[in-house]
């Protein structure tokens, strides 16, 4: 099997996470992605600062004429918008991993891998959590540190949909 993820790491720093964040240009299924699909991307966790899809689940209570309390059910899940300020070593590199992935209005997909050591491919069985989202916008930032000027991209991700749990990775073949 071979690993088309690239890792983005401006720093160069050892990886030593335990969670594996990686964007991914195409999944079918978001309930049951495969092993080839979550190793096409860019892995970005060392080229970011924070991560998290924040849901809202609403509740709608409803209570009918025979019913001595209201019972409350779950309604329409939301999902907020996610900035990444992503490091960028050279904005001028014409083959950018980020910058190629993230056009604004185009659908990517992001998925994690958490608790597991760090490892660079997704194998199968993988437990991994994957969003799907639109890209709203991508604006390069520079921002000023004692080490001088450092160069971002500032992407903004639209969450449209999402595992509830964790999912398993399945082989191709499945």
């Amino acid at each position: 099997m071979s690993v088309n993820t690239f890792d983005y790491a401006p720093d160069g720093v050892e990886v030593l996470t335990n969670e594996r964040i990686v964007i991914v240009p195409a999944i079918a299924d978001i309930q049951t992605p495969t092993v080839s699909e979550l190793n096409t991307g860019v892995g970005i966790q060392c080229a970011i600062e924070s991560w998290g899809v924040t849901r809202t689940v609403g509740t709608v209570e409803r209570q009918k004429l025979c019913m001595r309390s209201p019972k409350v059910i779950n309604g329409r899940t939301t999902y907020s918008d996610i900035t990444l300020n992503i490091d960028c070593e050279d904005p001028q590199d014409p083959d950018d991993k980020v910058l190629a992935l993230c056009t604004s209005g185009t659908i990517v997909y992001t998925w994690s891998r958490p608790g597991k050591p760090f490892a660079p491919a997704a194998v199968n069985g993988d437990l991994v959590e994957v969003t799907q989202c639109r890209v709203i916008s991508r604006n390069l930032a520079e921002r000023s540190t004692t080490e001088g000027a450092v160069f971002q991209w500032v992407v903004i991700l639209h969450p449209e949909d999402a595992t509830d749990i964790l999912v398993s990775v399945v082989d191709d073949a499945n």
